[in-house]
């Protein structure tokens, strides 16, 4: 599994510098070594993970985004292993995904929300499920298509979302697809609100996860 996210992150005028970002991770099953990430195209080399949340931490040193500022946080998570679950289907294995989201007090205002779900290779039209989103304040139904890899994929968007609130989506599939990747009886642990160090501002989150990328 990747996950994926490019966060764009407006700070306050009055706040300080957002100098660290916690990036929640769906389980420990990865190697740090191959997170990568980057602020405004530039490399973050300060990757190691959170004394906050289970997951990631980025350290933004002299990239960090100065009080009035914009800047776009792109991380990038693979080899993510571990991630699926039972279905209740019969023959199906099933994932959820929870982006990643911060405390209230620390951010403010709504944001562009945006989350595609693409699911393994080979799936026909009419055999993989769409989780009904939990919390979300957009519409139920998802977009829906192939992407060039002949991936299925769901995708979630609305400008009314919030970067404070845990939503939750996911997907079930026939098990068959997942031969790369065992099924295990359980759900993924999904992080707590991020203490990002942010006094106050605005972010649009595009987040997508992929099963199984080449």
């Amino acid at each position: 599994m990747l996950v994926e996210y490019w966060f764009t992150f407006t700070n306050d005028p009055s706040a300080s510098p957002i100098d660290y970002v916690d990036v929640g991770t769906p389980n420990d099953s990865y190697p740090l070594s191959a997170v990568t990430a980057d602020i405004n195209g530039a490399a973050i080399t300060g990757i190691g993970y959170s004394s906050y949340v289970d997951g990631i931490e980025l350290a933004l040193g002299g990239k960090a985004i100065r009080p009035g500022d914009t800047g776009i946080v792109h991380v990038r998570i693979p080899n993510i292993t571990n991630a699926l679950y039972v279905s209740d289907v019969e023959d199906y294995a099933s994932f959820n995904f929870s982006p990643n989201y911060f405390g209230s007090e620390y951010v403010k205002g709504t944001t562009e929300l945006t989350v595609t779900l693409y699911l393994p290779p080979g799936i026909e039209p009419d055999q993989p499920i769409y989780h009904t989103p939990k919390r979300w304040v957009g519409a139920d139904e998802p977009q829906a298509g192939y992407d060039d890899q002949n991936r299925v994929y769901y995708r979630w968007s609305s400008s009314q979302a919030n970067s404070h609130t845990q939503y939750i989506f996911g997907a079930s599939f026939p098990e068959t697809s997942s031969r790369k990747t065992p099924c295990k009886n359980h759900r993924l642990r999904w992080p707590v609100s991020s203490p990002t160090i942010i006094s106050s501002a605005f972010v649009s989150i595009f987040s997508s996860l992929l099963l199984w990328p080449d």
